[in-house]
């Protein structure tokens, strides 16, 4: 009897306790769910295919995606939208964490109701959609912190706070949805540019391969960089304000807005640009009269909205054929490639040539390596020369340089420029190549350095014991040895000998005595292991004005100028 009682007992136990889970179960089920959900909207952020939004005394503003991808209002008006302004508020609510969460159980325990955390029906509200399924969320006051806003998604019993960052980065207002690039066609796209203004010959551009090119009032090549610049301040134009179509002014006719409503803004007979871009497109822009301060009404979209812009466009877009013609000396087309330039000055020829690898060498008065940079800053001045620089006339004295230029399309004939426009005559001596030598220090065997008094030390390098040794006449009774500090700081040196200029580009023999190198202070010889190898001989001459000493390599045309420490180098005492 008494185990019989035991075992009711246990059974009612085990009841009481289940029936306690289930209770505890249903307490908690409603609440569960919005405690695993840590954001506003579960909804997949590239899912979203439509939003409305509804701002108090601002009405409401819906957007829909199409099937490309890009988002466009559809109320109060049909217009593009600004894609990524629609992503930020997306984003807002499908992936920015939620910072706190008061359940309904705590909200009634503080005797408080939505109303005290500023949701009701005046406030901010967002519903996006996904594929036929919906989420609102009302957002309220900002929070004692000043760090939140509390929000509220519609179904739930419970406050959410969002980071108040990320709800200041949503937009809420209808311009801030609307897209504020002034043009709709792509940078890339564009293809020519059609410009009226008023009492002025029409001027057409169009680009095809070859550049920008005028078409009209007559043909002529168009200045790339000038067509260039009024492209590129066209296409990153920004709209500043909307007037029509707007809240207060939503409808705009089928076939754009009328013209008696355009006067006002004197957009009924203003400048106008047209632009063409891919598969015949066209878009207009028509400018009118002052919006206010620097700034300009602008008719765009084809006629279908008014706007303010920047008054500096307006400006920049009155230009006539003539301020976009191509007035270069030496003009070419895209694609065009030099390949070759000679300067004629007196009896002396420097030509320069550009390789495949779009390398420039020296090929006259020697054949020498160029250096680069100084080539390349030097071709684009010249290239850059506009008709308007060069006068056949010239100043009294002034030294006159026949240039030719030969590219992979043509051979422009010789045209006398002047040599001041060149940064004179020592410029072309600039373009050589700085690199004296180029010596791998490990290939090193022998140093020898002798002064003009005909003093000489020299070194081996000893393989066997890994170290330098004095040659030339040196024995162990003169108590020298090899100063190993000036040893390894000549082989640094050698390993890329870089001159500070080039004094002369094609030595004569006075150049070499007016820099001492007839009669060298020294003369470095190096001897490198290799099956062809050859001494180089590096001659130091006289001090070069701003500090620095003139230096030559046997057999080099050109006489250098190097600094005063890689002169200490070359000519410290390889032996104490």
């Amino acid at each position: 009897m008494s185990n019989m009682r035991a075992i009711l007992f246990f059974i009612v136990g085990i009841l009481l306790l289940g029936g306690l889970l289930v209770w505890m179960e249903t307490r908690t089920r409603s609440a569960a769910p919005e405690a695993r959900a840590r954001v506003l909207c579960e909804f997949r952020p590239e899912r979203v295919d439509a939003c409305v939004v509804r701002n108090a005394g601002q009405g409401e503003v819906e957007l829909a995606r199409g099937a490309d991808g890009t988002w466009r209002l559809v109320r109060p008006f049909a217009v593009v939208a600004d894609s990524a302004a629609v992503a930020r508020l997306v984003d807002a609510l499908t992936l920015v964490p939620i910072s706190d969460m008061r359940s309904d159980g705590e909200i009634l325990e503080m005797n408080e109701t939505f109303a005290d955390f500023g949701i009701n029906t005046n406030s901010l509200s967002v519903t996006l959609s996904s594929r036929g399924r919906h989420t609102a969320v009302t957002f309220g006051n900002i929070s004692p912190s000043g760090t939140e806003v509390y929000a509220h998604v519609e179904g739930s019993r419970s406050i959410c706070a969002l980071p108040k960052d990320a709800f200041e980065r949503i937009p809420r207002n209808l311009d801030d949805f609307r897209e504020r690039g002034m043009l709709e066609c792509p940078r890339e796209e564009i293809s020519g540019l059609d410009i009226r203004v008023p009492d002025k010959p029409a001027v057409r551009l169009a680009r095809a391969e070859g550049g920008w090119s005028i078409l009209s009032p007559a043909v002529a090549p168009a200045d790339g960089t000038a067509v260039g610049a009024l492209v590129d301040c066209l296409a990153a134009a920004q709209i500043v304000a909307f007037e029509i179509p707007s809240r207060t002014r939503p409808s705009v006719p089928a076939g754009g807005i009328r013209a008696d409503d355009l006067v006002p803004y004197g957009l009924d007979a203003g400048l106008s640009v047209t632009v063409r871009g891919a598969a015949d497109r066209t878009e207009q822009i028509v400018f009118g009269r002052s919006a206010g301060t620097n700034l300009v009404w602008a008719l765009v979209r084809n006629g279908k909205a008014v706007v303010s812009v920047d008054a500096a466009l307006a400006e920049r877009c009155r230009a006539d054929g003539a301020s976009l013609r191509d007035t270069r000396v030496f003009p070419f087309a895209e694609g065009e490639k030099v390949t070759s330039v000679s300067f004629t000055a007196g009896p002396a020829v420097y030509v320069l040539a550009q390789d495949t690898n779009s390398v420039w060498r020296i090929e006259a008065p020697v054949v020498a390596p160029a250096d680069q940079p100084k080539v390349a800053a030097f071709m684009e001045r010249l290239l850059r020369l506009k008709q308007s620089d060069v006068s056949n006339e010239g100043r009294a004295g002034d030294e006159r340089i026949l240039v030719s230029v030969s590219t992979t399309v043509t051979n422009r004939p010789g045209l006398a420029v002047s040599a001041e426009l060149l940064g004179g005559r020592s410029a072309f001596a600039d373009l050589r190549s700085k690199t004296l030598l180029a010596i791998d220090p490990a290939t090193v065997r022998r140093l020898s350095v002798r002064a003009a008094s005909g003093a000489e030390t020299s070194v081996r390098f000893n393989a066997d014991r890994g170290a330098w040794d004095l040659v030339k006449g040196e024995k162990a009774s003169d108590a020298k040895r090899v100063n190993d500090a000036a040893v390894k700081a000549l082989l640094s040196a050698l390993a890329r000998v870089e001159a500070t200029g080039v004094e002369a580009l094609a030595a004569s023999a006075d150049d070499l005595r007016r820099c001492g190198l007839d009669k060298p202070a020294f003369v470095l010889a190096v001897d490198v292991e290799a099956a062809d190898a050859v001494r180089q001989n590096i001659l130091v001459g006289g001090n070069a004005p701003g500090g620095g000493r003139y230096a030559t390599v046997g057999g080099a045309d050109a006489v250098f100028v190097i600094s005063r420490r890689t002169a200490a180098d070359f000519t410290a005492p390889l032996a104490e």
